[in-house]
């Protein structure tokens, strides 16, 4: 039995259908190239060329690898090779140079293209510009990196060094450095630097207090950003601008880091080898780490107390207790006694499980003497009670000691209250993803619920999210007339009546200022939003008495909808939200309004 074979398809076909193609995607706000059977690329849409700057003569071929970040390069010619000799589809991330000369993140989703007649064409790319997301990402991921290293009590110079390096790595073609308040209050100390040039780094090392000092010296003296966009001219630097300038450092803006008091206790710089002004993502950023590193001072600082207190305490020693090879307590020491309230007397003789607090199974303690008897040695975190029933949580170390006939062993206990730590550690994780001020989650945490959420749709057709921008109407007044800690208590106030609104499962989170972001899950429909809403705005009626006048407040809240006829991602769905609640301001504030 014959099979017939395709006919070969007709060019005029295939040509009239790649025009179509190419006319399409010309239209869409997606970076697109083709190739052909040759593995080069032929052709590049308008938007790609409007992005990179450059002609399609000049792409094609090979010509596109010149705008692709050196470090990135490799990779992705072997991840397209490797896809193109398989016929197989491929995803990748790498770095592309902007028009604008910067490097931007794109996920470049590539497809293989077959004629009508299942003949290879070569490849559709479709790409996507994620630098926002890149850059949350490694944002959470420095995040989680610094608080591990204050948790492990590393050295707070290292810790710093982590910080700057970072902020070097998210900010292109920058310099960063940390400055120490010394006790004394009138000076500066250099915490970290790594990048910056050798020369000026030792101008660096101490820096008086005070205006004129450089943008640090002078950030620390008025207590607020000191942004020097030219050195060459900007009369803050008069002192330093020879040795800037001769370095390669043109401008310089510097952050002060504020105790919970209000006091400077650093300074965050920022130094560029260009003239210029900050813009509002990277003052964004660097105030999300000059916060974090707030934390990390303040977490060391207080580490270092610990340790001179863990001293003292080691000078009587750890809890200790010592068993024969049945377990039954030989002696104990008097610290000991100390942490668990157990006279020495009373527990002689004692089997160790009068300490059991109840919270481990019996696969804890099968464990535990498995380890024993199979190496010697188990250490971990134990809870146990002690004599007046309270629980503690205790580091223990336990060590089988072979008797002097090799059968006789005991076995030695050491352990030491860790409550506290873990509760220090339980405080970190929560600063780490909540406003400090509401004790709302902060944005990172936002966009991962609401990926979660958009996930959720996806997988359950018929569901749907709702996305909340709100701005508190009038808080800028406030504000300004009966000053910061009436807005902050009115931010609180806000929070807490929002949150009331919202049904189990739904997040409120702070995103700066008087801005929040709700989202609401599992709506039947759009209409099921529709109460809640009135509700917020309901909660957020009223007035604020404080001072010889009122201020009357309310609420502007712009919604938006997952899923949607286009794809959208965490980004897109706050863009819409944060342009209808404009429209709400618009249309008489007090209301909200919906994506259209």
């Amino acid at each position: 039995m014959s099979h017939r074979h395709p006919d070969p398809p007709d060019l005029e076909v295939l040509q009239e259908s790649e025009s179509r193609l190419r006319a399409l995607v010309d239209g869409g706000p997606a970076l697109i190239w083709t190739s052909g059977t040759d593995g080069q690329c032929d052709w590049f849409n308008r938007v790609w060329l409007a992005f990179t700057g450059r002609t399609l003569e000049e792409e094609r071929g090979y010509g596109w690898t010149e705008g692709v970040h050196p470090d990135d390069l490799g990779p992705c010619v072997e991840t397209y090779t490797h896809a193109f000799e398989r016929r197989e589809p491929f995803s990748m991330d790498y770095r592309l140079r902007h028009h604008s000369g910067e490097y931007r993140w794109i996920q470049d989703d590539g497809q293989p293209r077959y004629s009508p007649g299942g003949e290879f064409l070569g490849y559709i790319g479709h790409c996507l510009d994620i630098t926002r997301r890149k850059h949350a990402e490694t944002i959470n991921r420095l995040h989680g990196q610094v608080l591990q290293q204050v948790l492990d009590r590393a050295a707070l110079p290292d810790i710093l060094a982590t910080i700057t390096r970072g902020i070097e790595h998210l900010l292109d073609g920058c310099w960063a450095s940390i400055e120490l308040l010394e006790t004394d209050g009138r000076h500066l100390h250099l915490g970290a630097a790594p990048g910056l040039p050798q020369g000026f780094r030792r101008l660096c090392q101490r820096i008086p207090v005070g205006e004129g000092n450089g943008s640090c010296g002078t950030a620390a003296a008025l207590g607020r950003r000191v942004i020097a966009a030219d050195i060459a001219t900007h009369p803050h630097w008069q002192a330093f601008r020879q040795d800037a300038l001769r370095e390669g450092i043109a401008a310089c803006w510097s952050e002060p880091v504020l105790d919970s008091r209000g006091q400077v206790m650093a300074t965050f710089a920022i130094y560029r080898s260009r003239p210029g002004d900050p813009d509002a993502a990277e003052i964004q950023t660097v105030e999300a780490f000059t916060g974090l590193t707030r934390l990390a001072i303040q977490q060391c600082r207080q580490q270092q107390r610990l340790v001179l207190s863990d001293t003292v305490f080691r000078t009587a020693g750890d809890a200790i207790f010592v068993t024969d090879g049945e377990g039954h307590i030989l002696d104990v020491n008097p610290a000991f006694t100390t942490l668990t309230g157990h006279p020495r007397e009373a527990v002689l003789g004692q089997d160790p499980s009068l300490l059991k607090s109840g919270r481990h199974g019996p696969e804890v303690y099968a464990a535990l003497w498995r380890a024993l008897r199979e190496k010697g040695e188990w250490q971990g975190e134990l809870w146990n009670r002690r004599r007046d029933d309270s629980l503690f949580a205790a580091h223990t170390v336990i060590r089988a000691v072979p008797g002097s006939d090799g059968e006789d062993r005991r076995y030695v206990v050491v352990f030491s209250d860790i409550t506290e730590r873990l509760a220090l550690q339980a405080r970190l994780e929560h600063s780490a993803s909540h406003d400090p001020l509401t004790g709302l989650p902060n944005r990172a945490v936002f966009q991962d619920r609401l990926q979660q959420a958009m996930a959720h749709c996806d997988r359950h057709p018929g569901d749907w999210v709702a996305v909340l921008f709100m701005d508190l109407d009038g808080f800028k007044t406030v504000n300004d007339r009966y000053g910061h800690a009436a807005g902050d208590r009115l931010l609180m106030d806000a929070g807490r009546g929002i949150s009331t609104c919202l049904r189990q499962g739904d997040t409120l989170a702070r995103l700066g200022g008087d801005e929040f972001a709700g989202i609401l899950v599992d709506l039947d429909s759009h209409e099921a939003a529709h109460p809640i809403l009135e509700r917020i705005l309901m909660a957020c009626r009223g007035v604020l008495q404080s001072g010889p006048g009122a201020e009357v407040l309310s609420v502007s809240i712009g919604v938006t909808f997952y899923p949607q006829d286009t794809p959208v991602d965490t980004d897109d769905l706050l863009r819409q939200a944060d342009n209808a609640m404009y429209r709400a301001k618009q249309a008489g504030r007090d209301r909200y309004c919906l994506h259209e």
